[in-house]
């Protein structure tokens, strides 16, 4: 299930304030960029990179960004989340981790 619209990050002003501005977090499988201030929408935003070196052929970058967006979505659902923008830039071991390992590190970085 694919991030809601009102919670994705679009923007290519948004991305390049963040890819300046915010703090870094490194997981296993990811970078991740957050905000250094809960941004003004009070809601948080959230946006999933895979490149092509993580995977040549798109379904399997699909399956990889899938992971991420419904282990979001599964913690939103337990949990309320600061709203911070988060950009997630998966590497290669994505699609070797398993769901509970992406759930436990994305768990510890968005609920604070």
């Amino acid at each position: 299930m694919a991030i809601p619209k009102n919670l994705r990050l679009t923007k290519k002003s948004d991305f390049k304030f963040l890819l300046d501005t915010g703090n870094s977090k490194y997981l296993s499988f990811a970078k991740v960029k957050i905000s250094k201030t809960p941004n003004n929408k009070n809601k948080p935003r959230f946006a999933v990179v895979v490149s092509k070196a993580v995977d040549s052929k798109a379904t399997e970058r699909n399956k990889a960004r899938r992971k991420i967006t419904n282990t979001i979505l599964q913690i939103m659902t337990i949990s309320p989340i600061l709203s911070y923008d988060y950009i997630f830039f998966t590497n290669n071991k994505v699609k070797t981790v398993s769901k509970e390992i992406i759930f436990s590190q994305i768990n510890s970085i968005i609920i604070k």
